[in-house]
Parts: C-alpha cells; sequence; structure tokens
C-alpha cells in the first residue's frame, strides 16, 4: 500500500517523460534547516580536523590511516 501511494505521487508531480510538471517542486520542503548549523560547524573545525588528519597521516601506527 505504501508503495502505492508513493507511485501515485510520483506520477503527479512528473509529467509523461519523468520530468517535474510545470510549478512542481522537486523538494517542496525547500533545504533542510540544519544547513546551517552544520555549515558553521563545519567552519568552526575545519582547522582542528585539517590538523588532525595530518597528524594521523604522519604518525599513525596503522598503515591504512597513512
Amino acid at each position: 500500500m505504501k508503495q502505492e501511494l508513493v507511485v501515485a505521487v510520483l506520477q503527479t508531480v512528473r509529467d509523461s517523460n519523468g520530468r517535474f510538471a510545470k510549478g512542481q517542486s522537486g523538494n517542496p520542503d525547500g533545504r533542510p534547516k540544519d544547513e546551517a548549523r552544520v555549515a558553521e560547524l563545519a567552519r568552526r573545525y575545519t582547522s582542528e580536523a585539517i590538523e588532525t588528519l595530518v597528524h594521523l597521516m604522519r604518525h599513525g601506527r596503522d598503515e591504512r590511516v597513512r
């Protein structure tokens, strides 16, 4: 039943060629709300993450890390 509902929804949003119908969004809810928070965290920890990766690359005991 769930699969039938998904197929029905997709058929109403897509045209006969599989493209989105005019005026219909492929992502009606927009971007995830946490995207800005994730980007901020990435900016905050970038230099520390790079330093950690370099340290592991140079001093890691496990060959798979280097």
